[in-house]
């Protein structure tokens, strides 16, 4: 979550479960590309679903991927590549979802 500062102010940050599933739930305030109103806008973190998924030897398969992955651009960024940000707008109810 390198853009926290650079969109808006957050205002709230908590972990929740969706569906079985931890993810991370924030408040930021930043204008909407949608409505053209600065509002509070809700941002949660879910994880993509795994590309060795019923594989053979998937837990193995991943811990390759990631160990590699990891060393070509670090642990950040490599952990955030297995992420989508959804990020929805109080105001107007627009949700974007990002990478």
């Amino acid at each position: 979550m390198s853009d926290i500062g650079l969109r808006g102010q957050v205002t709230a940050c908590r972990v929740v479960s969706i569906r079985g599933k931890v993810v991370l739930h924030q408040i930021e305030s930043y204008p909407c590309t949608a409505c053209h109103i600065t509002s509070k806008h809700i941002t949660v973190l879910i994880r993509n679903p795994s590309p060795f998924q019923g594989a053979k030897d998937q837990k193995r398969k991943e811990f390759i991927a990631g160990l590699i992955k990891g060393w070509a651009v670090g642990p950040f960024l490599a952990s955030m590549d297995e992420f989508s940000r959804h990020t929805i707008c109080e105001n107007c109810g627009r949700k974007t979802i990002e990478g």
